[in-house]
């Protein structure tokens, strides 16, 4: 799985393959080695979406990594 907005690509799990080219974070344009995968957009990744008490615990849990950060 990786991320991508517009053409920029975040993938921080494809040093896990013996044929990943880029080192363990890769964070660029348009990959071809990615372009190979196919596979469906799930859309939105906000785990705001989810609500319920498990967007609420995920509120918390956001909130703590904030202020440990700052």
């Amino acid at each position: 799985m990786w991320l991508k907005q517009g053409d920029l690509v975040i993938d921080i799990t494809g040093d896990q393959f013996g044929d990943w080219p880029h080192g363990p974070v890769f964070v660029g344009k348009e990959c071809s080695w990615l372009a190979a995968f196919s596979g469906v957009d799930s859309g939105l990744a906000d785990y705001r979406q989810l609500g319920g008490s498990l967007e609420v615990e995920l509120d918390a849990s956001y909130a703590a990594l904030i202020a440990a950060a700052t």
